[in-house]
């Protein structure tokens, strides 16, 4: 359970009010509106300064224990994402390209990240010798840029490759394959970089998540 929510749930339970009761406390006069941003800051959903406001009010809250309860949510929810970075991490080699935005996000997003942006490699490559994991990645990257003509499906020409075995390595090698020798230092785009708006919704991965409405009624 994230701070955010024991912090509201022990508030909402300390004033004896039932969620409708909040909600018009909460000043909105959309109802409906105002129990889903309610809902979604108890699951950990971002909060504007507004409405922290306004939370603070309706449950006579100390506007620090909030804060204090919004940063601890944020940095659990960081390390959350880590984790599942790591989890779902597989050896690949990524495709720098000149664009960093796809010039057709939706269609892009549809197709998946990892489909445009990865060449997929074996599981255990990163147990290979130093010189087997090079001619293999060499290999793969003279294919892939020959078959590709130089370009990647809506990401422009293709300026580079990076090799990562393991989460924590990556080496960058040149549109010919050949190793320059220099680790890549910073994250790197992934799929979570590419999200795709659809009416009030966000996609990322295949999958539909909510996006909140910041604006205040």
């Amino acid at each position: 359970m994230y701070p955010i929510t024991c912090l509201l749930k022990k508030a909402l339970g300390k004033q004896n009010i039932d969620r409708h009761t909040l909600a018009r406390r909460l000043g909105y006069s959309n109802i409906s509106k105002a129990l889903r941003r309610f809902d979604m800051a108890m699951q950990g959903g971002p909060l504007s300064p507004e409405f922290q406001e306004k939370l603070c009010h309706a449950l006579d809250l100390p506007p620090r224990d909030l804060r204090s309860a919004v940063a601890a949510t944020q940095s659990m929810q960081a390390k959350q994402r880590e984790q599942y970075k790591r989890d779902s991490f597989r050896p690949h080699v990524f495709i720098k390209t000149e664009l960093k935005r796809p010039t057709q996000i939706t269609f892009a997003a549809l197709l998946g990240f990892r489909r445009l942006r990865w060449i997929h490699l074996p599981e255990d490559i990163a147990q290979w010798s130093d010189q087997e994991q090079q001619a293999y990645v060499t290999a793969a990257i003279r294919k892939h840029h020959r078959e590709s003509s130089g370009q990647c499906l809506f990401f422009g020409g293709i300026t580079g490759y990076v090799y990562r075995p393991v989460f924590d390595k990556s080496i960058e090698f040149d549109i010919h394959g050949n190793l320059t020798g220099s680790q890549v230092n910073g994250e790197l785009p992934d799929e979570n970089s590419l999200g795709v708006q659809i009416g009030n919704r966000t996609l990322h991965r295949g999958m539909i998540e909510p996006k909140q409405d910041n604006r205040e009624e």
